[in-house]
């Protein structure tokens, strides 16, 4: 049987981490094998109460004593090795930092509402401020996500990202690219564009891999995705 999970591969062609997104877990024995697969167990997750907003929580220390989930925050942005940050999605877009320089790495839950809430930027600068990261340094992948072409919204939603990010975030027919919002984010904010990988992979139309909530409405289960800095980074 095949592996449950994709890979960040620029992120993890470094040698500094480990990056990656389930498939659908459906059931105990996928769960199972995906914990097996990828060598962790799910307590070493550390994950916060998401809430479709622009808070970043920053982690100093191993969070053993810290309650879990963290508090409410769509992104964490860390310099502790072996400390496995995890966000979980549906059609969001799951973005992956790292900051070699600094061995510092961050992640992100970048639904609509937090994009347009800048949590890209947010994170970006939280790293710059707690860790000295130089955004130009900065490798970044955006994970599996829906695609523009299956992200019909309605008129007024395109026409505030179309005031916030240009035109280039929506179609004439109100299909808004996610992807687009946040990769001028990361532009803005000092990274070089050709740091950013983005996955083509769309959740709303390979249902038979991952989870979509536009398509499967609240059965949807969420996948994970996570990135931690690997014992031999430093």
């Amino acid at each position: 049987m095949g592996s449950l999970y994709v890979n960040a591969l620029n992120l993890e062609e470094t040698g500094f981490v480990q990056a990656i997104t389930s498939h659908r877990l459906d059931s105990q024995s996928d769960r199972r094998r995906f914990y097996d697969q990828i060598r962790l167990e799910p307590k070493q997750f550390v994950s916060c109460h998401q809430v479709h907003g622009n808070k970043v929580e920053v982690i100093f220390r191993s969070p053993e004593t810290y309650p879990l989930p963290l508090a409410e925050a769509d992104a964490m942005v860390t310099n502790q090795v072996d400390l496995v940050i995890a966000v979980f999605t549906a059609d969001c877009i799951p973005i992956f930092i790292l900051d070699p320089h600094t061995c510092s790495i961050g992640i992100i839950h970048a639904g609509w509402r937090g994009t347009y809430k800048f949590i890209t930027t947010e994170a970006i600068q939280s790293m710059q401020k707690h860790f000295g990261t130089n955004p130009a340094d900065c490798l970044i992948h955006l994970g599996i996500s829906i695609q523009q072409s299956c992200y019909q919204v309605s008129q007024d939603l395109a026409d505030q990202f179309e005031r916030h990010f240009g035109p280039d975030v929506r179609t004439s027919d109100n299909k808004l690219n996610l992807q687009t919002a946040n990769v001028q984010q990361l532009v803005n904010a000092g990274v070089p564009f050709e740091s950013i990988s983005i996955s083509p992979l769309c959740t709303a139309c390979r249902t038979d891999l991952f989870y979509s909530f536009r398509v499967e409405g609240e059965s949807a289960g969420r996948l994970v995705s996570f990135i931690r800095l690997l014992p031999n980074s430093y």
